[in-house]
């Protein structure tokens, strides 16, 4: 059953303002593919898996920096200020003329208070960095990666049911998915921003308006948000489309000082010391030691449904799933028009308005 709400071509102002629908009904967009192997986690001629590690070196250097910035100047500077832990002890300690002479008393309350200038900033910054780390760690652990199967043309989302505190998970149609992209403009201290992202989610039976799950990727670009979900289109509806998208990428440090070494045309061998000191000192190195973390506890999810991984085997071509009628409809009437004069999706407007579709009775 189509989506009564979100049809492909349309521009709507649900969760972002003036996105754009590519789908229900994954018609092709006539847009490049953009392979971006920052999202794939798992990909095999039947399955393509996506959520992943996505940003998580870049999470992991934030929170990184949050710590440091608190240890140096939340924790070490004041000591320094202080003259160190005796510093505070010295502080604490008052000279006071009692019976006819002068005694040294310690005020506990003075050293609570000195402690707590010279510590309180840096607790309260590293429990928010540990807070980050951990929570994101949850989540991950709750929810599952979005699983897309080629062959069966279904998709598995999944959500965290708060009520029996397990995760609940189904197989939806692949041509009622909902793909959505958007972007925002706003203005900064550098000038006119632009952020945009591409959102894949299913919609509620209940409510066709709300999400029952769905994830965001972040993107350069509208173009580029949709490059990425033809990337998808194309694993699911091209043939050996499996073979025409990238591969998960190596988050190891071989992996990254491999791909920096080719960015920057040179020998693996030849690697910057200076380059390799800086990862140390940014966090970088901490980032791929985490994604490993992450990566471990999300496979070993996946493997405790067995149902998942039975759905995710080969089937027989004789069993395979084929494209409906109306999807079939609305890419012939794209090709025959729209695309044929070099438009994309961003112009062809609603497509079910545009070319109404009539089910054969």
């Amino acid at each position: 059953m189509t989506n009564s709400v979100f049809f492909a071509g349309q521009k709507k102002n649900k969760y972002v303002k003036g996105s754009l629908i590519l789908s229900p009904i994954p018609v092709k967009t006539n847009v490049p593919i953009y392979s971006n192997e920052d999202i794939i986690m798992n990909k095999d001629d039947v399955t393509l898996e996506i959520g992943g590690t996505s940003g998580i070196i870049f999470h992991t250097q934030l929170n990184y920096f949050l710590f440091i910035f608190a240890a140096l100047f939340g924790c070490l500077l004041p000591l320094y200020f202080f003259g160190g832990i005796s510093g505070i002890v010295d502080s604490s300690i008052h000279t006071e003329f009692i019976n006819g002479g002068y005694e040294r008393k310690f005020s506990l309350y003075d050293f609570i208070g000195f402690f707590l200038f010279c510590f309180g900033p840096f607790t309260v910054f590293t429990s928010i960095s540990l807070y980050n780390i951990f929570s994101f760690h949850i989540m991950s652990r709750r929810i599952l990666p979005i699983r897309f199967n080629r062959q069966r043309r279904e998709v598995i989302f999944s959500i965290w049911n708060k009520e029996t505190k397990s995760t609940e998970y189904r197989f939806f149609p692949w041509e009622r998915v909902c793909a959505l992209v958007g972007g925002q403009t706003f203005l900064s201290t550098a000038g006119v921003a632009t952020s945009s992202g591409l959102l894949i989610g299913v919609s509620d039976e209940q409510n066709e308006e709300q999400m029952w799950s769905g994830m965001s990727f972040s993107a350069i670009s509208e173009l580029h948000a949709a490059g990425m979900w033809e990337m998808i289109r194309c694993f699911m509806e091209e043939p050996n489309g499996y073979k025409k998208i990238g591969n998960p990428r190596p988050y190891t440090l071989d992996g990254l000082i491999e791909e920096y070494c080719q960015s920057q045309n040179i020998d693996k061998k030849n690697f910057p010391l200076s380059t390799n000191i800086w990862w140390m000192l940014n966090g970088t190195y901490l980032g791929v030691l985490r994604i490993k973390w992450e990566q471990k506890s999300m496979m070993n999810r996946a493997v405790k449904f067995p149902e998942i991984i039975e759905w995710s085997k080969p089937i027989p071509e004789s069993e395979w799933a084929k494209p409906s009628e109306e999807l079939c409809y609305y890419n012939r009437m794209l090709e025959q028009n729209d695309y044929a004069m070099g438009d994309t999706i961003f112009n062809v407007g609603d497509l079910r308005e545009k070319y109404r579709y009539k089910a054969k009775s």
